[in-house]
């Protein structure tokens, strides 16, 4: 019997010792090799590897997804020395395994993150007021404290990628101060929007009156080619007609004459009778 169980229990024992040089790295895992405690390499890609048997090999494995801190709400004092209680939160990733393992380890890392993103938070929100923190403003603020801590935290192989405040509660002593600051920023939106539609509605109406302008100009300017179009048509007619009838031409220029000279009221005109006009109005050819 103990002839089976020796060789059995000997074969068990080389194929868990021979499976303990196997590295099986997940699609979630990064993993840091180590032969006789020395670390040899990094492994970061999923896949199977080859390591040193136990005890003389082993393997140090790491997450590869993003990781977050969730901190406890911190109170922050500003600029204008409100105070805001501040909820946030920050999402790292390991980039540098061998640099990690060396440096930290996972719970100690959480709290290093914790504590670099709270003092760049911090000093951030120091340098700006309440207006900066309610504005679009906020997005650039959070990127400077993002590269910051990451900065911080590439000495120990991590990479921040992004903080977000999730939450901004004023300080109940800031409350009258806060409404106060609201109130002073819209009522600056207010004014700057009105100035703003003020200078709209002049541009607007300036361009109206340049049309308007530009119209009329145009439509005098047609008027008189027309005009001219109009009159050059009829001196044509008269010119023909006058090459036509001597007569009539003689009788049209003298009707001409007498019209200039009886346009102002105070002018007289005395004709004798033996006038050419007076006789042109008795002939019988100007009735027909």
């Amino acid at each position: 019997m103990n002839r089976i169980l020796i060789p059995i229990a000997i074969v068990a024992v080389a194929l868990f010792w021979a499976w303990s040089a196997v590295v099986i790295v997940r699609e979630d895992q990064q993993a840091v090799v180590r032969s006789f405690n020395a670390i040899q390499r990094a492994e970061t890609d999923a896949g199977i590897s080859f390591k040193l048997p136990a005890p003389f090999g082993s393997v140090d494995f790491i997450e590869r997804r993003v990781l977050a801190t969730d901190p406890e709400i911190e109170q922050f004092i500003l600029s204008d020395d409100t105070r805001l209680d501040v909820d946030y939160y920050v999402r790292y990733r390991i980039t540098d395994p061998i640099t990690y393992v060396r440096n930290t380890s996972d719970l100690l890392s959480v709290q290093q993150v914790e504590q670099a993103s709270k003092d760049s938070l911090s000093e951030a929100l120091r340098s700006v007021g309440l207006s900066t923190v309610l504005s679009d403003q906020r997005d650039q603020l959070l990127l400077d404290v993002r590269s910051e801590i990451s900065a911080k935290m590439g000495e120990l192989g991590i990479d921040v990628v992004d903080i977000r405040i999730g939450r901004a509660d004023f300080v109940a002593e800031n409350l009258p101060f806060a409404f106060n600051e609201m109130s002073a920023d819209l009522l600056d939106t207010y004014k700057s929007e009105l100035s703003n539609g003020s200078a709209e509605g002049e541009r607007l109406r300036a361009t109206a009156n340049q049309e308007a302008r530009t119209k009329v100009a145009t439509a005098r300017a047609t008027a008189a080619i027309m005009r001219g179009e109009a009159e050059a048509e009829a001196a044509r007619l008269l010119n023909a007609a006058h090459g036509r009838d001597l007569e009539f031409y003689t009788f049209w220029q003298s009707m001409q004459a007498y019209r200039e000279a009886v346009a102002q009221e105070e002018n007289s005109i005395i004709l004798s009778t033996e006038n050419d006009f007076l006789k042109s109005l008795e002939s019988p050819s100007l009735l027909q």
